[in-house]
């Protein structure tokens, strides 16, 4: 496992107290990216997002392969202590899972709710002075309009309609047996699976006018990344940055964007309705680290403020380190916030 290897030998590294100022590279990431095929480094700064996500996927990648292998002890145990180890240790905790649904205004059809594994989420932001991180959420998790979703009840209903304006029409009966066969695919399909392939029917596809779709927090992760996405084209068709100052709090309830042991497959209602009452309504997250972005689309510096545990904060900006007020975290441009789920 070396991403995850050298990523733990680092953060042990960047944690031991020293008597004297010292400015430490993290070589031994580097090196490890450096041995994946998919990561070509030019030791410049790239974009700090693209990083996080390459990084998360080979965590995930080295932690199922573990898991395949059913090793009992943990890599991360470098004291080379035999002890049995929790499998736990080395699941990525970035990685939770949302809920997708898809439904068909036209014909009231919902496919199964879909669930999808997630290390971090790109919020888009308004083209605004300024938002706060709870619109961004709202607008995420809210229910959006399709127009240009192919339907499968719709074409299967149009399918059936077909055949048996062919059926009236057929005159041989090898044709009319064969209509018959399909006809009796297609309307077992829509009684019992829409989704079933039917590969002997040519299915008359139908593009529903009116679709909804939405996509909810099921398992929230341990640690939860936001990426606040600030590329926007300009009129010219330019790429620019947007400035959008985002209001995000210390302590984040992701409570009323997430999913409950109710879900509806209702077209016009939400997957789940938040209620603050139920006990088993808790999604609660507290401000870990800030990444900010200093300078254009093109071009600019990344810099990260982190929480340290007597809840005071550093700003780390390469080989500077200083402690900053609350504040100044609060006002910043931020580009990605880590939140900690509360135990």
């Amino acid at each position: 496992m070396p991403i995850t290897r050298s990523l733990y030998l680092t953060l042990k590294e960047l944690s031991r107290p020293l008597k004297h100022k010292q400015v430490y590279s993290p070589y031994d990431i580097l090196s490890s990216l450096e041995k994946k095929k998919s990561w070509v480094s030019s030791r410049q700064e790239q974009d700090a997002q693209e990083l996080f996500q390459l990084i998360s996927s080979w965590l995930s990648e080295e932690a199922e392969d573990i898991f395949s292998r059913k090793l009992s002890i943990s890599p991360l145990d470098l004291d080379d202590q035999r002890s049995e180890a929790s499998l736990r240790m080395v699941r990525n905790p970035f990685t939770g899972f949302a809920a997708h649904r898809i439904s068909c205004v036209q014909c009231g059809y919902t496919d199964t709710i879909k669930h999808f594994a997630f290390d971090n989420i790109s919020l888009t932001l308004p083209q605004t002075a300024r938002c706060t991180l709870k619109e961004c959420l709202r607008n995420y998790t809210s229910i959006d309009s399709l127009t240009d979703f192919n339907c499968r009840q719709c074409s299967l209903n149009a399918t059936r309609c077909r055949i048996k304006e062919a059926l009236s029409k057929a005159t041989t009966q090898a044709k009319t047996l064969q209509l018959q066969s399909n006809l009796s695919l297609v309307e077992d399909a829509l009684a019992r699976d829409v989704s079933a392939e039917l590969p002997e029917v040519k299915i008359t596809r139908i593009t529903s006018k009116h679709t909804t779709k939405q996509v909810m927090f099921a398992r929230p992760p341990p640690v939860l990344c936001l990426h606040l996405a600030r590329s926007i084209y300009l009129s010219n068709g330019m790429l620019a940055k947007n400035p959008c100052l985002v209001e995000f709090p210390v302590q984040l309830d992701l409570s009323p964007y997430c999913t409950d042991g109710h879900l509806s497959l209702s077209p016009l209602k939400p997957i789940s309705t938040y209620r603050p009452s139920s006990p088993d309504n808790h999604a609660l997250y507290t401000l870990r680290s800030v990444v900010v972005h200093y300078g254009s689309h093109y071009s600019g510096h990344f810099a990260t403020y982190r929480r340290r545990e007597d809840c005071s904060w550093l700003r780390i900006s390469d080989d500077k380190v200083e402690e900053v007020p609350l504040e100044e975290v609060l006002g910043c441009e931020a580009y990605m916030l880590f939140y900690e789920a509360l135990k």
